[in-house]
This record gives structure tokens, sequence and C-alpha cells, in this order.
């Protein structure tokens, strides 16, 4: 990530075929929103300017 502190979210969902495929979301602990998401289907990360989080 960018140096932002974050925690990180482990968990795993049901595909549409009944598999089962592990995640994990990293979420900023000073803003609480999502920095990054990591499946072995999607990568993503996020990155936010001038946002307020909804707390």
């Amino acid at each position: 990530m960018d140096g932002t502190p974050a925690q990180v979210f482990r968990f795993s969902v049901k595909g549409p075929m009944g598999e089962v495929v592990a995640a994990q979301v990293w979420v900023g602990t000073q803003d609480g929103l999502p920095r990054r998401e990591d499946s072995a289907t999607v990568k993503a990360t996020t990155s936010y300017r001038n946002v307020t989080a909804p707390l």
C-alpha cells in the first residue's frame, strides 16, 4: 500500500459455481475507507483524496 496504516480483513465467499474464494480487504485505520481488495480472481487498489468518510 501507500504507507497508510490499515487493518486487513480475510474472509471466504462462495462463487457462482459453488467454489470457495478466499479474499482480503485492507481498510484504513484512520479513515475507515477500503484501500485494497485481493482474491484469486480480482486485485484492486483504490486511492482517495479529499474525502471524509462518514463514521
